[in-house]
């Protein structure tokens, strides 16, 4: 590590294109990989989490009141709320809707809400976890091509993401692959800092 070989936007476009490729590759691959154990865990509480923003919506003013937060936040209440919050908004907002389906009724009736209706209910869930690799992948990249030149960040952001179970945990609505990313985001937003303020 004794010198930098220096940035320039080169390794921006191949960061944005190691993101597409991976989400890409998570989205493609996302029927083949079955629901892990603690996965429902964190759909359910994503469920419950999404349900909150919807009664907070609508009611400001149980916004703060606990018995509403401890209705909803009780049922996984021990990880951080984040990422429920993305995978519930995610599955609100992109899942085929067929709720109304699930009331009998001889004439129609409203659907309780409305989607965009592109992916399944479990993709819909796991989406923020492929977006996360992707942004995960490309910091590896930047990281390693930073300190060690553009052949070692790309050797290593591809390396890590062909890992099998790195490539498994990236397709849940879990932990993993945000807190990883996380983790990899401010290691790199540390070491710019050392020379730029503004990474601070």
């Amino acid at each position: 590590m004794t010198g930098r070989p220096g940035r320039t936007g080169r390794d921006a476009l191949l960061a944005l294109g190691l993101f597409a490729v991976t989400f890409t590759w998570m989205l493609a691959t996302a029927r083949d990989v079955g629901v892990a154990r603690d996965e429902g865990i964190y759909i359910n509480g994503a469920e419950a989490y999404v349900r909150y923003v919807e009664e907070v919506k609508k009611r400001p003013g149980l916004r703060k009141d606990k018995d509403t937060i401890a209705r909803h936040y009780r049922v996984n209440s021990e990880h951080p709320p984040l990422t429920k919050h993305l995978y519930g908004l995610s599955w609100r907002l992109l899942h085929w809707c067929t709720c109304h389906q699930a009331q009998p009724t001889v004439r129609p009736v409203k659907a309780p809400h409305q989607t965009l209706g592109w992916l399944s209910d479990l993709t819909a869930f796991r989406l923020p976890a492929f977006v996360m690799t992707g942004v995960l992948v490309a910091f590896i990249y930047l990281l390693g091509a930073e300190i060690f030149g553009r052949s070692a960040g790309l050797l290593a952001a591809l390396s890590y993401v062909v890992i099998p179970r790195v490539f498994f945990h990236s397709h849940l609505a879990g932990l993993d692959a945000p807190i990883t990313t996380a983790m990899v985001v401010t290691v790199y937003a540390y070491y710019r800092a050392l020379e730029s303020w503004r990474w601070s």
